[in-house]
C-alpha cells in the first residue's frame, strides 16, 4: 500500500519529527511484532498438539513462549515431546521427521527393548499376544503402564513443531508484517499531516 505524501518547506520539521519518533520506537515496534508473531505461534502449536495426538499414551506436553535475550522463544514441554515430533520404531521410520538427522536422536527401532516378530515362532511364549494386538511382522515393544502390558510398533512423527515453523514462515509472520507495515505506514502519514 502507498502513501502519496507532499512536502513543503513548512512541514519538513514535521517529516523530520516523525522520523526521529519512528526511529526512537524502532525497538518497541519489533518487540511488539515479535511477541505477536511469538503468541500466535503459540497458538497454532497448541492446535497442533491437541488435533494430532498419534499415541493416547502421550498427554504430558504443553507449549509456551517467553522473552529471550535476543527475542521469544516458542517451546513445547513434556516428557514425550520428542517422541511425538519425531516418532518412533517402525511407524516412525515409515514416516521420518524431514530434519530428524540434524538432531542427536538414536536411530528408529534402536534400544535393548527392541525385538522383532520374527523372534516368535508360531505357538512360542508371546506369539498370540502379538497376533492380538495386530504386530505380524516388523520390530515392537513391550511397555507396562498401571499395571498393564502395552505392545507397541511407534508412533509416526507428529511434526508438531516442524509443521508450526512452516506456518510461521508461510502465513503468520507475511501476515503480520503487511498488517504492521500499513499500520507503521499509516502511523507516519497521519504524525506529518496539518
Amino acid at each position: 500500500m502507498a502513501i502519496r505524501i507532499d512536502v513543503d518547506e513548512t512541514n519538513v520539521k514535521d517529516v523530520i519529527k516523525a522520523l526521529q519518533d519512528m526511529l526512537a520506537n524502532v525497538d518497541k515496534i519489533s518487540d511488539s511484532v515479535l511477541k505477536e508473531i511469538v503468541s500466535k505461534g503459540d497458538a497454532y502449536l497448541d492446535a497442533q498438539y491437541i488435533s494430532r495426538f498419534k499415541d493416547p499414551n502421550i498427554t504430558d506436553i504443553s507449549t509456551s513462549w517467553r522473552k529471550t535475550s535476543d527475542g521469544y522463544a516458542l517451546e513445547a514441554k513434556g516428557k514425550d515431546v520428542v517422541y511425538e515430533e519425531f516418532g518412533t520404531g517402525d511407524l516412525g521410520e515409515q514416516n521420518p521427521h524431514p530434519v530428524k538427522s540434524n538432531y542427536n536422536l538414536n536411530d528408529y527401532n534402536s534400544g535393548p527393548y527392541i525385538r522383532d516378530v520374527s523372534e516368535y515362532e508360531e505357538g512360542s511364549y508371546g506369539y498370540e499376544d502379538l497376533q492380538a494386538m495386530g504386530i505380524t511382522s516388523g520390530k515392537f515393544w513391550i511397555y507396562s503402564k498401571n499395571g498393564t502390558l502395552y505392545y507397541t510398533q511407534g508412533v509416526p512423527a507428529g511434526q508438531e513443531m516442524w509443521n508450526t515453523r512452516n506456518e510461521l514462515i508461510k502465513s503468520i509472520i507475511p501476515d503480520i508484517g503487511k498488517k504492521k507495515g500499513r499500520e507503521l505506514c499509516e502511523k507516519f502519514a497521519n504524525s506529518i499531516k496539518k
